[in-house]
């Protein structure tokens, strides 16, 4: 089973609902094919092991010749087509050879039983991957301005340049992801955005907290709608508008689910 994906390809993908649907089709294939070459392949062959239709596989192919995934050639009149690496491949500097250690977004704990399942885990993993990066921040804040006793200076003071460059305060404030901004960043309806939080939870992907709507002001009779048109920029929020009032909700705050170590 592949567990890992290229980082710059998940942020490539991700927001394209196109581009992602191909990409968990691709990942489906490598996990249920034993070589990543089909000899003498056809559509109808490939659509049969993933369980879909043709030419929706026709369009999946397609879109990942495009994206550079797929290499369909002939060779002594057979016909191949070549699923390519999806991890980050090694980089050398110099007379060194290494994996980078955050090149790869890990996959290994979503649903691969099908493409769907691989589709809706690539979705909530922007979530985990948007905790991840709250969560570097957080610690490179603590290590610039209330160290650990023993951290090393040279710690300190790179965490201090990170932090004047990238313009972090003293403090950090996590404000949470409003259903507007996943839905936005992945390009799908609102609907979809609950589906998604939930499918994350059952996986124990990340956790929650939300909290209740509230009563954001009254602005008159028959004007809610009109008045949310003014605020739909307040990205933090998720507002709602009935006849006469509008109303939000703050944003929901995620946090990852500890995962029990594994004994050696």
């Amino acid at each position: 089973m592949l567990t890992r994906l290229a980082r710059h390809t998940f942020n490539e993908i991700i927001g394209n609902p196109e581009y992602r649907k191909a990409v968990a089709f691709a990942i489906y294939v490598k996990d249920h094919k034993g070589a990543s070459v089909w000899k003498d392949w056809s559509y109808r062959k490939i659509a049969t092991l993933c369980g879909i239709s043709p030419t929706t596989c026709r369009k999946r192919i397609a879109i990942l010749i495009k994206l550079g995934m797929v290499d369909s050639f002939m060779a002594k009149g057979h016909t191949y087509l070549r699923f390519n690496r999806l991890r980050q491949g090694e980089v050398v500097v110099g007379d060194r050879t290494f994996q980078p250690r955050m090149a790869d977004v890990s996959i290994k704990d979503i649903s691969h039983d099908s493409v769907k399942d691989i589709e809706r885990g690539l979705m909530a993993l922007l979530i985990v991957e948007d905790i991840r990066r709250k969560d570097y921040v957080r610690q490179l804040i603590t290590s610039a301005h209330n160290p650990r006793p023993g951290t090393s200076a040279k710690r300190i003071n790179r965490a201090r340049a990170l932090c004047s460059e990238r313009g972090y305060g003293e403090n950090f404030v996590d404000g949470g992801l409003s259903y507007r901004t996943i839905g936005r960043k992945l390009h799908c309806a609102p609907n979809t955005t609950k589906d998604i939080i939930a499918y994350g939870e059952s996986l124990e992907l990340f956790e929650a907290s939300r909290r209740d709507w509230i009563l954001w002001l009254y602005a008159g009779r028959g004007r809610g709608k009109e008045a949310l048109k003014f605020m739909d920029s307040e990205d933090i929020f998720s507002l709602f508008a009935t006849r006469s009032n509008v109303w939000y909700k703050p944003s929901l705050v995620f946090t990852l689910v500890a995962r029990p170590c594994r004994s050696i």
